[in-house]
């Protein structure tokens, strides 16, 4: 099993690579089918289990990790929203200091196989490419209640991942349309496959502190 580098930026960079180099392998004889995708996933799997055994020997002595799925196949965004507020319920009363990580993209077009070489690092739709755009002018602007109006529209036509249900999860918590904050664009905003990828965080008010929630908007 490989060891990943002590420094966080080097790691995170490692990781890329064998990513990368893993996809790339993947799509080879130009079919990228299920079983070379669970290998992948898989072999990564392990390889943060090392990590985390290896490189961060006393974390769960520090860190406590709650993993939600958010593929709701036949849920509501309402649902959803629901849910968030809920896990904002809980995270209060048990007086911890909390972040949320909602890992998705915006949208999510993926190429079709016979394209998906040739379009890993291009979006599949400019039409999604800008409606992706908007949307993070949006957040960055605080215009949150007009974002989620057009959030299940926006998770129909842009073809959004698992519905965005860990969106709707996400600003649920946050309090959904009373959420007075911004959007902090933490990355650029990139092509991964035919879909829109970037790293978004949303702090609470001060007297809210103890939850710190985040949208990693990454595939």
């Amino acid at each position: 099993m490989l060891t990943f580098s002590t420094d966080p930026a080097v790691a995170e960079r490692q990781m890329q690579a064998i990513i990368f180099y893993l996809t790339t392998f993947g799509y080879i004889d130009g079919d990228f089918d299920y079983t070379e995708t669970k290998f992948i996933r898989d072999y990564i799997g392990r390889l943060v289990e090392h990590r985390v055994d290896t490189g961060l020997p006393n974390a769960d002595a520090a860190l406590a990790v709650v993993s939600v799925a958010a593929w709701c196949i036949k849920a509501e965004l309402d649902e959803s929203r629901v849910f968030g507020e809920a896990v904002a319920e809980a995270i209060a009363e048990s007086g911890s200091k909390v972040a949320l990580l909602a890992s998705g993209s915006l949208s999510h077009r993926l190429w079709p196989n016979h394209l998906a070489e040739a379009g890993m690092f291009k979006m599949s739709s400019k039409f999604n490419e800008l409606v992706d755009g908007m949307v993070l002018e949006m957040w960055r602007a605080g215009r949150i209640a007009e974002f989620l109006e057009m959030l299940p529209e926006y998770a129909q036509h842009c073809s959004g991942e698992a519905g965005m249900h860990d969106t709707a999860m996400l600003f649920g918590a946050l309090g959904w349309d009373r959420y007075t904050g911004r959007g902090e664009v933490l990355s650029d905003y990139f092509p991964s496959s035919g879909t829109g990828q970037v790293n978004v965080m949303f702090t609470l008010p001060e007297s809210s502190a103890s939850v710190t929630p985040a949208s990693a908007a990454g595939g």
